[in-house]
């Protein structure tokens, strides 16, 4: 299954299998922002499980090649891996004796990996019928969970010139590039913001009328964030996440599964769940590394330890445990 799954480019083709294989479990719909799939239980509690099922590279695939207990390709840990233990567990679940006592609804989108901005909308809507959110990005290489995350925001800052030919009339143009150099000198100044991309220019012999930075702005605090967007005024957001903090029952959540945990740098939609109000716990997808690389990897084995673990979560949150 994991390795079919690691061979689909399309976006589309993609969401007709999860469709398919999610249709013996609940109630699907299908939107053009979010798939859902549903099981209600009328006066029980309910929990939110989800992920995300785009890829990096898209029509750039990787050969999905098994090498030991690993196995390499575009996307097995993030997040097709993670969408198998999710499904997995729901049908271990579903087959229990406690299935009855927990009521769920899965949402999968195609846009995380660009700041899911059709999508995030739908993400946060209508959490109030549930206890806890339950993601299934990959856990750390070592297998560690996340506790907390930071925030992210990303921007595109772009400065006009004038063009003209280098060699017949420089002293009419006005170089793009030269300006916004100088203008990073000044940004770069300011504590928690990265230049990521540069562009600008056409041709080696004209001076540019025009050059773009994207910069991203990375910090634990919100109120840091908004204190670096102001020094940064004309810039246009791309995307942005707020920070994620450990909630009391997200540390409940970690502290049952007895696995470490520890902060990241890294954002996921966890951070728009959280921010929304629902405790969120991110990081139950298989184990794995290099992530957005033609090395990404999944350890084989974490994709029955991880099931296992979702599933006996799932009995808990039933039961009242957690």
């Amino acid at each position: 299954m994991l390795v079919e799954w690691a061979q689909i480019a399309s976006l589309k083709k993609m969401e007709e299998k999860l469709a398919a294989y999610f249709s013996t479990l609940g109630e699907v719909e299908r939107s053009s922002e979010i798939l859902y799939v549903r099981k209600k239980r009328p006066g029980k509690r309910h929990v939110l499980l989800g992920g995300h099922f785009d890829t990096v590279y898209g029509e750039r695939m990787f050969r999905v090649v098994r090498e030991g207990k690993r196995l390499y390709g575009d996307g097995v840990a993030d997040m097709k891996g993670g969408l198998l233990v999710l499904g997995e567990a729901l049908k271990r679940f579903e087959a229990s004796a406690w299935a009855h006592e927990l009521g769920w609804e899965v949402r999968l989108n195609h846009d995380e990996e660009i700041g899911s901005p059709r999508s995030r909308k739908k993400l946060v809507e209508d959490l109030a019928p549930f206890v806890c959110g339950l993601w299934f990005e990959p856990a750390l290489p070592d297998g560690a969970l996340v506790s907390e995350r930071k925030g992210s925001v990303n921007l595109k800052l772009t400065v006009k010139g004038k063009k003209a030919h280098i060699g017949r009339n420089p002293e009419e143009g006005q170089n793009a590039i030269h300006q916004l150099l100088h203008v990073l000198q000044a940004v770069l100044s300011i504590e928690g913001v990265h230049v990521g991309k540069i562009e600008g220019g056409e041709a080696l012999n004209v001076i540019p009328d025009q050059a773009t930075a994207y910069l991203n702005i990375r910090s634990s605090s919100a109120q840091t964030i908004e204190e670096v967007l102001k020094k940064l005024p004309g810039c246009e957001i791309l995307s942005a996440r707020p920070p994620k903090p450990l909630d009391p029952f997200t540390r409940r959540l970690l502290e049952w599964t007895t696995l470490p945990y520890r902060p990241s740098g890294g954002v996921t939609d966890g951070n728009l769940l959280a921010a929304a109000g629902l405790p969120t716990l991110d990081t139950l997808g298989v184990v794995g590394g290099h992530l957005h690389s033609d090395e990404e990897y999944m350890e084989l084995t974490s994709l029955e330890a991880r099931t296992d673990l979702t599933f006996r979560l799932l009995q808990s949150l039933a039961k009242g445990d957690v």
